[in-house]
């Protein structure tokens, strides 16, 4: 099994990225790693405030953890630079689905549904998610976020 992750940030209104794509391949410093920036919608990303780092192709969780947090990192270093502020989601407010919600949903849509969260999650890549956002409280708890982020360097035997 495979694991991705998936980083949700909010660009400042003050700047933009000025690209036509609604996404970006970002060279990925391993083989078999996938590593993509692109706007959350259809439009492109000069014009998306709300914009996703997503990665693919490793080989535990806790490589995707470990490579998520070095690429948010260079995003946020790369940002700025060119005098581009990130929320990047350390205090949100956070609206969760229960696990319940996100089975019926997955269930209905036969699609993997998690939650929408502002900020760095990590899962299988068994299947291609959908994410889901609560505008209110729909509850608490969620089996996506993991009790601790591994802080050791990445096993690069293990990821094969």
């Amino acid at each position: 099994m495979s694991y991705s992750f998936r980083l949700r940030f909010v660009r400042s209104p003050n700047k933009t990225i000025n690209l036509g794509d609604n996404e970006l391949t970002i060279p990925a410093r391993e083989e078999g790693l996938s590593i993509v920036l692109r706007a959350r919608g259809d439009g492109p990303i000069r014009d998306s405030d709300n914009l996703l780092l997503l990665g693919a192709g490793f080989g535990t969780e806790e490589d995707a953890w470990i490579f998520g947090t070095q690429y948010e990192n260079a995003l946020k270093v790369a940002l700025a630079r060119v005098r581009v502020g990130g929320d990047f989601g350390g205090r949100p407010a956070t609206g969760l689905i229960p696990k319940q919600g996100l089975d019926m949903a997955e269930e209905q849509s036969g699609v993997r549904a998690l939650n929408d969260v502002h900020g760095l999650m990590v899962f299988p890549s068994d299947r291609s998610p959908s994410s889901i956002r609560s505008t209110g409280n729909a509850g608490s708890g969620s089996a996506l976020r993991p009790s601790r982020r591994p802080s050791r360097s990445p096993s690069l035997s293990a990821r094969h």
